[in-house]
């Protein structure tokens, strides 16, 4: 965890991550969102997420891009992509400890990309990621649906959301020495179900019929997003639902339902300070490679 070392460093990170919030069509880089109106999930999703979405084949896993779990290249990634998963999985929905995580390098537009899948019940569960993105995916397996109107399947996606993430999360404040303190904030899921399933944000795809919904913005919770950014220090306790809560991962998950499958996805930010990637997606190449500042972006290496 890193802090910001000064206001206007941290008013420039708040802007471009409002900017990201507050748009679905921009998340870690490039877009196929071209449309005002997108009829189906290809259109409405940005590139990286919908590729993160679509698990590898078989051809693909047994590849030269694939990357052996004992490399000494992928562990730093490994322990991220691991750490992630506990951060945002409920301890019921966690992966069983033989679970595989593959390591893909370059998949996609020179990403490096981790999976891990695993059965959960009537569920297959799929986690992808990159540096920088978080995309996970229920996949029903049994004779029923997750919901045959659009009604259904938003209750349905929340519904799911309320069991998976996690009960607890928390926020940091910032003492006057720079030293960082962890706040819990209860009741996690609940609040991510109120930030994330708004009736009035849900859209039905007009082609493919798939329901998707993003989380509340500033702009929707009354805040101006150009405002002033809070830095909170140790005599004043961050509030989730206050400027700072826009700095974690829980307040910017956005979903979707085809009645099949349902799928999370957020930026990988929590607290302030946090590296958050560029609108090019630098931050996702070279992920399983070379060295990285203190902020988790790549030094590019001048040849001699």
């Amino acid at each position: 965890m890193f802090f910001l070392n000064n206001r206007l460093a941290a008013k420039c990170l708040l802007l471009i991550l409002t900017i990201m919030v507050s748009s679905p069509r921009i998340l870690g880089g490039a877009s196929v969102n071209k449309e005002s109106a997108p009829s189906s999930i290809e259109a409405a999703l940005p590139a990286p997420v919908l590729m993160l979405f679509r698990w590898p084949d078989e051809e693909i896993l047994n590849s030269k891009k694939a990357v052996e779990h004992n490399a000494p290249i992928i562990i730093a990634p490994g322990k991220q992509s691991w750490t992630w998963i506990r951060r945002v999985l409920s301890d019921s929905w966690l992966p069983p400890t033989n679970a595989r995580m593959h390591f893909i390098n370059k998949e996609f537009d020179d990403r490096d990309v981790t999976h891990v899948a695993w059965l959960h019940g009537d569920y297959r569960v799929e986690v992808s990621q990159t540096a920088s993105i978080f995309t996970i995916r229920f996949i029903s397996q049994g004779p029923n649906s997750l919901g045959r109107d659009s009604v259904q399947r938003f209750e349905m996606a929340r519904h799911l959301c309320r069991h998976i993430f996690k009960r607890e999360g928390r926020l940091w404040s910032q003492d006057s020495q720079g030293a960082g303190q962890a706040v819990v904030v209860t009741e996690l899921n609940e609040k991510i179900a109120g930030y994330s399933f708004d009736v009035a944000k849900m859209k039905v795809l007009s082609h493919d019929k798939v329901v998707i919904g993003r989380a509340r913005s500033m702009k929707d919770e009354g805040l101006d997003p150009s405002g002033a950014p809070e830095v909170p220090s140790g005599s004043v306790r961050p509030n989730e639902d206050s400027r700072a809560g826009w700095n974690y991962w829980f307040r910017n998950v956005n979903w979707w339902n085809d009645g099949r499958a349902v799928g999370f996805y957020f930026l990988k930010v929590d607290g302030p300070g946090t590296w958050v990637p560029s609108f090019v997606g630098e931050i996702d190449k070279n992920w399983f490679h070379g060295p990285r500042d203190r902020l988790g972006r790549p030094i590019s290496r001048q040849p001699k």
